[in-house]
C-alpha cells in the first residue's frame, strides 16, 4: 500500500513540474478563492477531511468517505464588495461509486464605461464561473481515489475566456489512528478561447496534507503544504474544536498572510481565519425532518490591511 502512494506522488510531482513550463502569472485568479464557511475557517486546510460535501472542491478522493446524500450553499462577502456563491451536491451511484456536481460564482458588478477621452458610454459588467463534476472510488480499505473535470468561464464586457481543466487527488486513511494523508494536482488543463489573443494559464497546484484528531483532546489538526505554478511553496495549519456534540470552533494560519502584509496596523491578523459551526441532528431533537442533519457555518479570513472575507454557509444531510 505505501509503494502504491509513494508512486501516485510521484507522477503527481512530475505532472506539476512538466506542466506550463513557460507559464507566466496565471489568469484565473478566483479558482484560488476559497468556498464554504468550514474550509475557509480552516485556511483552505481541507484536503484529509472526511464526511464533508466541500471535498468535492477540495480533494475529490474524499467523497468516499460520505454515507448520505449532501447538499451545500454558500455565500462570500468578497473584497470591494465583490458577490460570491458556491453550490454543491453529491450521492452515490450504486455499483459505480461515489459522485459529486458543484459551481462557483463571482460577480464583480457594474462599471462605467468610457471612451478614450473619458466620456462615460454606458456600462458593463464582470464575472467568474466555475462548474465541476466529480466522481470518486475506493480501490483498497480507507484508500480512496477522486478525479474532477471543470468548465471555466470569465467575462468582462462582450469579452470573454474560457478553460477545460482537472482535478486528481487521494485519500489514506488510518481510522484506527484517527489519522490521514492526502494529495492532489488542481487546475491542470487548457485554456480554450483567450479575451483578445493571449491566453492566461491556469493557476495549477499541488497540494499534500496530513490530519490528526488528538486522543485527549476535541481537536482535529490539519496540516498542509501547496504550491502554484511558478510560486513559493506555502503552508497552512487549521484546527477545528468540538466545544459540545453540536457547536465547533474553528482556527487556522496560511502562510500567505505574510505577503499581505502593508506595514500597518492590520497586518498581525494576515492569514488568519477564524470559524464557527452549528450541526443539528434530526435524532436528537428534529424527529420527523426530512434532513438528517443540518448545518450552518460561519468565517472570517483575514489578509490584514487588505480587508476581510466573511462566508456563511449551509449543509442538508438527508
Amino acid at each position: 500500500m505505501l509503494k502504491k502512494i509513494s508512486t501516485i506522488l510521484v507522477v503527481f510531482i512530475f505532472c506539476f513540474e512538466t506542466s506550463y513550463v513557460y507559464a507566466d502569472r496565471p489568469g484565473f485568479e478566483f479558482l484560488r478563492t476559497h468556498v464554504g464557511a468550514r474550509p475557509a475557517a480552516l485556511g483552505g486546510a481541507f484536503l484529509t477531511f472526511s464526511g464533508d460535501i466541500h471535498s468535492v472542491y477540495y480533494n475529490p478522493a474524499a467523497l468516499t468517505t460520505l454515507n448520505s446524500r449532501q447538499l451545500t450553499f454558500s455565500y462570500l462577502n468578497h473584497f470591494l464588495d465583490f458577490q460570491s456563491g458556491f453550490f454543491a451536491y453529491s450521492f452515490t451511484v450504486p455499483n459505480f461509486g461515489r459522485v459529486g456536481v458543484a459551481s462557483h460564482f463571482i460577480g464583480y458588478g457594474e462599471f462605467n464605461r468610457t471612451d478614450e477621452l473619458g466620456n462615460e458610454n454606458g456600462t458593463f459588467g464582470a464575472g467568474s464561473l466555475l462548474m465541476m463534476a466529480d466522481y470518486a472510488q475506493e480501490i483498497a480499505p480507507n484508500f480512496s481515489v477522486g478525479i474532477a473535470m471543470k468548465y471555466i468561464r470569465s467575462t468582462i464586457a462582450e469579452f470573454s475566456s474560457s478553460a477545460l481543466a482537472g482535478d486528481f487527488g487521494i485519500l489514506f486513511r488510518i481510522p484506527g489512528k484517527q489519522l490521514s494523508f492526502a494529495a492532489g494536482i488542481f487546475n491542470l488543463g487548457s485554456v480554450t478561447s483567450a479575451f483578445i489573443e493571449t491566453k492566461d494559464d491556469l493557476p495549477v497546484s499541488i497540494r499534500v496534507g496530513v490530519n490528526k484528531s488528538l486522543e485527549h483532546l476535541p481537536l482535529q489538526l490539519s496540516l498542509e503544504g501547496y504550491r502554484y505554478r511558478d510560486e513559493d511553496p506555502e503552508f497552512v495549519i487549521g484546527g477545528e474544536f468540538t466545544l459540545t456534540p453540536f457547536i465547533f470552533l474553528r482556527l487556522s494560519y496560511n502562510s500567505i498572510g505574510k505577503d499581505q502584509k502593508l506595514n500597518d496596523s492590520g497586518d498581525r491578523f494576515a492569514g488568519i481565519s477564524i470559524g464557527t459551526g452549528i450541526s443539528l441532528d434530526k435524532s436528537k431533537a428534529f424527529d420527523g425532518m426530512f434532513w438528517e442533519k443540518l448545518n450552518f457555518d460561519y468565517s472570517l479570513s483575514s489578509a490584514g490591511d487588505v480587508g476581510a472575507q466573511n462566508r456563511i454557509s449551509i449543509g442538508i444531510s438527508f
